[in-house]
């Protein structure tokens, strides 16, 4: 995982005439807590409002300057942690962890990262202020539109969580893998649009990694307890957290949604919450459903829950083939889970006149994320033939030749894997029935598969290799214990919003397994 670069603020923070320009602009006054108000300007960002206070920082929505270098003008979510204001180093450790991990990050509902920089003398009394700049996420928070009485249908709940289970797919998928440990309904921003028809398109979005942490640093002793109250898995309560944890959270924040009310008010049985008493007495096929696997989720021990997020939304996706629920979330199905089309992606979408779902992954040429790869497999071969060539000349024989093979295979597939996967295109199509995947080598055919739409289950973003710490991912969709693979080269946000599409398209042209 790579480092973020620490990026000084704007206006010269590393000049005495910048700290100087700092304090006017902060306006500082005897006894500055480290709080911004509004209009004032913090590096390259002008601060418009509060969105949040923790125990050492405050979250401000914050516009960046016309000049800014990458996002002129557009609004920010600016995270700021006051030095002074820290109870211990660990909160330094966290914001620094959390910037790390959204560096590495690419998924349409994790707000992207800006920068990570650093304010010296931020109120002309020394004070540094460390700030976190993130696109900032569109809509209202889910707990502010459950108090607010949202009237949702048990369909659109069921999709919600779908994405939900995606998304943590994806951190869980990153290696090793990434734990949010505290996902919420305060943690999940929905962007709420009308459709065509009377209903509406919702998007969500997971911020605030603050507690963010790996399933390897998150096992050590002493970890940080991160988390809230009702949230919080039981393991949490000890410093160990796991993927299973994260699980825990998003069925609690479902039971949140389903109910109304916050998950500590319910009475337990053995730590395990009895939620029962709050359903109405006539459940829709599809709530239950999701009240089936959100009983799962919220199991208080680890090896009860599902193993990853991968098995909850395979089992989810699995129950809700039936005709009489997929007929139901059909629609929402149409407006929640599928995302948005990528601006400028040249992968063509669409749904013929027989009802197939088509999608064409033309070849994506030679991409920045194919050149540590290709640059690897050069040196590495050039390594090998050396070796072998003084080898030989050494008098090493057929010998020292066979010895050889296996690292020019290991070479081969290196500089082999850039130089397909920059010229290669698919065509893949499922319809009712049956799918079929093609894959094309200047413009030759080299791969057909084919199978029973019937049998696949779910697609998602897969995490092949990393090379130089950079993630190769691929789509990858399962039929049974098969697993194919494309789309490698596509920018991750392309490879998501072609999963999401098939596991909709999937979703809806399934029904009841065939005896």
């Amino acid at each position: 995982m790579q480092r973020p670069h620490l990026v000084m603020a704007a206006g010269d923070a590393t000049t005495q005439k910048g700290r100087q320009d700092q304090a006017s602009e902060l306006a500082f006054q005897p006894g500055w807590d480290g709080a911004f108000r509004e209009g004032q300007r913090v590096g390259k960002y002008s601060v418009k409002r509060v969105l949040g206070r923790g125990a050492a920082g405050i979250t401000y929505e914050a516009e960046a300057s016309p000049d800014h270098p990458t996002i002129p003008r557009q609004t920010v979510a600016l995270k700021c942690v006051s030095l002074r204001n820290m109870r211990t180093w660990k909160a330094m450790d966290l914001i620094e962890r959390e910037a790390r991990v959204l560096q590495s990050l690419s998924h349409p509902a994790i707000p992207a990262y800006v920068e990570y920089f650093q304010l010296d003398d931020a109120g002309g009394d020394g004070s540094t202020i460390f700030c976190l700049a993130q696109k900032l996420a569109k809509g209202q928070t889910l707990e502010a539109l459950v108090k607010e009485r949202w009237s949702v249908d048990d369909s659109v709940i069921c999709a919600i969580a779908i994405r939900l289970l995606e998304v943590l797919s994806y951190l869980h998928s990153q290696r090793p893998p990434i734990i949010h440990r505290d996902i919420k309904p305060a943690n999940i921003v929905v962007d709420r649009q009308p459709d065509e028809g009377n209903g509406e398109q919702v998007d969500l979005s997971l911020v605030d990694f603050g507690g963010v942490t790996s399933a390897v640093s998150s096992q050590s002793f002493g970890s940080t307890l991160v988390g809230t109250f009702g949230y919080m898995a039981p393991e949490q309560f000890r410093g160990v957290s796991s993927v299973q944890s994260d699980l825990y959270s998003v069925g609690a924040t479902l039971l949140y949604l389903i109910t109304g009310q916050e998950p500590s008010t319910f009475p337990e049985d053995r730590l395990r919450i009895d939620f029962s008493s709050a359903l109405p007495k006539q459940l829709s096929p599809s709530m239950k459903t999701l009240v089936a696997v959100t009983q799962r989720l919220v199991e208080p021990a680890p090896q009860d829950r599902y193993a990853s997020a991968d098995d909850a939304l395979r089992d989810l996706q699995q129950r809700l083939k039936r005709p009489e629920i997929t007929q139901q979330i059909r629609r929402q199905i149409d407006n929640l889970v599928v995302l948005r089309r990528p601006k400028g992606t040249k992968v063509d979408v669409k749904i013929d006149s027989e009802g197939r779902l088509r999608i064409h992954l033309p070849p994506v040429g030679i991409t920045p994320d194919m050149i540590p790869q290709a640059l690897f497999g050069a040196a590495w071969n050039g390594i090998i033939g050396s070796w072998t060539f003084t080898a030989l000349r050494a008098g090493a024989g057929i010998g020292g030749a066979l010895f050889s093979l296996p690292f020019w295979a290991a070479g081969f597939f290196l500089a082999k894997g850039p130089l397909v996967d920059a010229a290669e295109s698919t065509d893949l199509t499922i319809g009712p029935d049956v799918f079929d995947i093609k894959k094309y080598l200047y413009g030759v055919q080299r791969k057909r598969e084919t199978g029973t739409t019937a049998d696949l289950t779910v697609s998602r973003v897969v995490v092949e290799v990393v090379v130089n710490g950079v993630p190769q991912t691929a789509i990858e969709i399962q039929e049974g214990v098969n697993k194919y693979r494309f789309g490698r080269g596509l920018t991750t946000t392309e490879q998501h919003w072609i999963s999401s599409q098939i596991n909709a398209y999937i979703l809806e042209a399934q029904r009841s397994p065939q005896p």
